[in-house]
């Protein structure tokens, strides 16, 4: 496996590989590995010559003072990036690419404008997104490899890249999960035990929702989902039910629908969401 962390390094090998012919698959991803990280290598390794996992901090970091966020970059270098390095190693990732954030965001990049419905819709940081443009051009990416898990981030991307008519592939891996149901985070490990089984309460609402046959109003769907989880004593961030191709919200279940859920149990929050074929 290659370790590259200079930007000029990346793009000047990913050209190389692609001018001898080889695609290139690129995982983006915060740091701190898990096996859900893992099966996204997998479907990497699938589909394409060059696996490369991308180490890139959230944009909103960036709201932090320098000396906070340097604070954060040197506590990921000391306690976490020997154990992501071993994991890709062990998964046989072609390229870890760890550049020095503020090398890649230091200076403000310049906004553009995209009318998108994914973007009016998403929770994230709009520029976080965009961010992965700039991965993208670095790498010399062929396909982008996106969890469902963070569906939001996903379905953003796909707009975008649709919107700006990028060469990009997106590839949806399904949300991986460890054997509770709880899906795959690095927040998991913040859990004690009688928090995670409260945290399992966000699975569970999912997968009654996904196990009926009928679906009854969507204003009944949230307000069960709700339910659960405050019954399990979290604080609910988010219930939405949107169409999985738009991500407009609903009213009634009636064509391929995702549903999402959030809640925070004791300041670790959990996300989750299942796609409905209806």
């Amino acid at each position: 496996m290659k370790i590259i962390k200079s930007i000029l390094e990346a793009t000047e090998y990913c050209s190389e590989l692609k001018n001898k012919g080889s695609t290139i698959a690129s995982i983006n991803t915060g740091g701190d590995l898990h096996e859900g990280h893992m099966h996204l290598v997998s479907a990497a390794r699938n589909n394409a010559d060059i696996v490369i996992v991308m180490i890139d901090f959230p944009y909103e970091y960036f709201n932090m003072s320098k000396d906070a966020f340097n604070k954060f970059s040197k506590n990921y270098e000391r306690n976490i990036l020997k154990k992501d390095i071993k994991l890709c190693l062990e998964n046989k990732v072609d390229i870890f690419f760890a550049p020095t954030m503020w090398d890649m965001y230091g200076k403000k990049t310049t906004k553009i404008g995209v009318s998108n419905g994914f973007l009016k819709k998403s929770i994230w940081n709009v520029e976080h997104i965009m961010s992965f443009i700039k991965d993208y051009n670095i790498l010399k990416t062929d396909i982008t490899v996106l969890g469902q898990k963070d569906i939001h981030q996903t379905m953003s991307m796909i707009g975008i890249i649709n919107a700006l008519n990028f060469s990009v592939k997106p590839l949806i891996v399904p949300t991986q999960r460890d054997s509770d149901g709880l899906a795959f985070s690095s927040r998991n490990r913040f859990l004690t035990k009688v928090q995670r089984e409260r945290a399992l309460s966000v699975y569970k609402s999912l997968q009654e929702v996904a196990e009926l046959t009928s679906y009854p109003p969507v204003k009944e769907l949230r307000r069960k989902i709700f339910n659960n989880i405050k019954n399990a004593h979290g604080s609910v961030c988010h219930v939405e039910i949107t169409c999985a191709e738009t991500m407009a919200p609903l009213d009634v279940v009636d064509r391929p629908t995702v549903v999402i859920a959030s809640a925070t149990f004791d300041k670790v929050t959990v996300w989750d969401n299942i796609l409905i074929n209806a």
